[in-house]
């Protein structure tokens, strides 16, 4: 249920630099939110957490190989920082991401654990996390 939920067209989605990264990246957000931001899925997913399944770790692991790794690869291209494998992704980097993509994660959180009131307009929601990832790595520079 987990780990079919990220498939090979969300990495490729994410890599495909014919079209802007900003536009790649609300694009990615919408379909990973509609296969994983579900009212089951969630419920699942944290009950799964909290009861020591290994599921959650190796979902993460996924996560971090397939989406936020490549993510952070773009991120750097974009953003014109070097790029290959002589300047591996940092830890800061990695982190950075974790930090916008677990905020998304915890906007279907709050709506499905919590039942707490969520904004309307995800793509506005992610349209403006993507923005402040991309101004803070460019002000900010290589790690």
């Amino acid at each position: 249920m987990f780990l079919k939920r990220v498939d090979a067209r969300l990495t490729a989605l994410i890599t495909d630099r014919s079209r802007p990264l900003e536009d790649r990246l609300l694009d990615f957000y919408r379909r990973y939110a509609d296969a994983t931001y579900t009212y089951e899925w969630i419920r699942i997913y944290m009950f799964s957490a909290l009861m020591g399944n290994d599921i959650n770790r190796r979902y993460i692991s996924l996560v971090e190989r397939k989406i936020l790794k490549p993510l952070c690869a773009e991120i750097r291209h974009h953003c014109g920082l070097p790029l290959g494998p002589e300047v591996p992704i940092s830890e800061a980097e990695l982190e950075h991401v974790w930090v916008m993509h677990g905020g998304l994660f915890y906007y279907a959180v709050r709506k499905y654990v919590y039942h707490s009131r969520v904004a309307a307009d995800f793509d506005a929601i992610v349209r403006r996390a993507v923005k402040a990832m991309l101004a803070g790595v460019s002000a900010l520079g290589a790690p």
